[in-house]
């Protein structure tokens, strides 16, 4: 944690007029344009999602806002506990420090004042949080991400459950939105101002990307991601709808047989939410590693007993790409790679191309073409003789509401593997014919008849085919029991852990 000083903390400007601005609250708290609560979060200051005119408001605070008279109240109390705290500084975004201001802040209040606790809430969020970036923050199940697009439009945040929502909460201006983040990058020796005007930080279980003029238009922009560090298990992501049974049931034969698989989608479409709740599919007892940059967003079940975790960038002397060479030579069982972007994933595709299976994500759009394309190009730039490793891809998808589901699996079959006899060429000079699972929202059964993953499964057990498609039925079908039970995470992955010894060695 950081300590900072009450000069840091009125900007390190001098003057009287400056000072006295700087006590104001940085933000401003406005009143609900509706009343009707979707959802009551509860907290020391009530939190409610708020539906209005078919969009939804994640409100923060009294439904009438922030009175003139709170505000002056806010102001004398925030100057009171500058004055206190300043001898000794403070722990800029630790709870307990927030909790100790809005102790103070109580005290200089007094006990019988409409509002209080509020106006208290607030104060110390301001001098010891990052204003109302921290107050959001608090919210780390609900709220995945937090945008602000210019220092005086509404914060916006993207929540698990209602997808994106406008809050309540502004900036006041541009200084007050760089003061905040400066808050935040302290801790990791950056700042952003007019010589370094974009910031990308790690804080704590958050990535935060903010920029200032002039290469923000508006002003400032900001992005904090929360939602990546969120451990939504496999049960979770089915119930939400996000993946069904029956295309859970496929990546889990998929993976049992060692095969490689990327998971395509844009931008905050869940590509990571689903690898991490498909890594509960893993065999037991599998040494996996896992390859991340900078950032761990990969989160794993509890059964997981022969893990290593491998960080790229995060030190500054070695990539994602040395780390999946590094991976090769611990001998793993398979290899995790958060996101593809660059030489990792030519090193990647050689590995799958001497037998060590992977899973990573990837940006792309639902063509199967379009994957292996961008796979060809550089910067991933995997050569030609690696690309027929990729034996399947599992697109994602968000809709306007903000929900996040699948919306296309495709198999790859190679000429230079034999697969096929025929297909697309090319530009490396192989062909590859593309087989769609996916149909009416699901996995077809039809396609799956002449499923690779089925003929590679049969195959890997020793089994025959008839065999093989029945095995999936039961893993869909226990799947299905899992939903109806509704049980909690710890036990699905329990119950998950022992079907899985009993296929393997029962």
């Amino acid at each position: 944690m950081i300590k900072i000083s009450l000069r840091d903390l009125i900007l390190g400007r001098g003057s009287a007029h400056e000072a006295a601005q700087a006590l104001r609250l940085s933000f401003d708290a406005l009143p609900a344009d509706s009343q009707k609560v979707e959802k009551s979060l509860g907290g020391l200051v009530e939190k409610a999602v708020l539906s209005c005119n078919g969009r939804y408001v994640y409100h923060v605070g009294p439904l009438s806002g922030i009175s003139g008279s709170d505000e002056k109240a806010a102001a004398m109390v925030k100057g009171e506990v500058l004055r206190e705290v300043s001898s000794s500084g403070l722990e800029i975004g630790d709870a307990s420090e927030i909790s100790r201001v809005i102790g103070i802040s109580g005290r200089f209040l007094g006990g019988s004042m409409t509002g209080r606790e509020t106006i208290a809430y607030m104060v110390a969020h301001d001098i010891a949080g990052y204003g109302p970036l921290s107050m959001l923050m608090e919210d780390k199940e609900g709220i995945e991400e937090i945008e602000v697009n210019s220092p005086s439009s509404v914060i916006s945040v993207v929540s698990a459950e209602f997808g994106r929502c406008s809050t309540n909460l502004r900036f006041r201006g541009e200084d007050e939105f760089r003061v905040a983040v400066n808050k935040m990058a302290y801790s990791a020796e950056k700042s952003v101002g007019f010589e370094n005007p974009v910031v990308d930080l790690q804080l704590g279980n958050a990535r935060v990307h903010a920029q200032i003029k002039p290469y923000a238009a508006s002003g400032a922009a900001a992005s904090i991601r929360m939602g990546g560090f969120k451990k939504r298990g496999l049960v979770a992501i089915i119930k939400s709808g996000m993946i069904t049974c029956e295309a859970a049931a496929y990546a889990w034969m998929l993976i049992d047989s060692g095969m490689c698989m990327v998971i395509c989608g844009p931008p905050a479409s869940g590509k990571t939410t689903m690898l991490s709740a498909l890594m509960e599919l893993d065999m037991p007892y599998r040494k996996t590693i896992v390859v991340e940059e900078e950032i761990n967003e990969i989160r794993f079940a509890s059964h997981v007993n022969n893990l290593v975790s491998l960080y790229g960038s995060r030190y500054g002397r070695v990539g994602a790409g040395d780390q999946v060479v590094n991976a090769l030579r611990l001998r793993p069982e398979m290899i995790v790679v958060g996101e593809m972007r660059g030489s990792e994933a030519r090193e990647l595709f050689a590995g799958g191309n001497i037998g060590v299976p992977f899973l990573a994500t990837m940006h792309s759009n639902a063509e199967p073409i379009a994957v292996v394309n961008r796979l060809l190009s550089s910067p991933m730039s995997v050569e030609a003789g690696n690309i027929s490793a990729l034996d399947s891809s599992i697109h994602t998808a968000q809709d306007l509401k903000g929900t996040r589901r699948v919306c296309a699996v495709f198999e790859y079959r190679w000429l230079s593997r034999a697969e096929t006899d025929d297909g697309e060429e090319l530009s490396c000079g192989d062909s590859v014919e593309f087989s769609g699972l996916w149909e009416e929202g699901n996995i077809s059964r039809k396609m799956l008849g002449s499923s690779k993953v089925i003929d590679k499964y049969s195959r890997f057990k020793g089994i025959s085919k008839k065999a093989s498609l029945r095995e999936f039925e039961n893993r869909s079908a226990f799947l299905e029991g899992l939903i109806s039970e509704n049980i909690g995470q710890n036990e699905a992955e329990k119950k998950l852990f022992d079907y899985k010894i009993r296929s393997e060695f029962g």
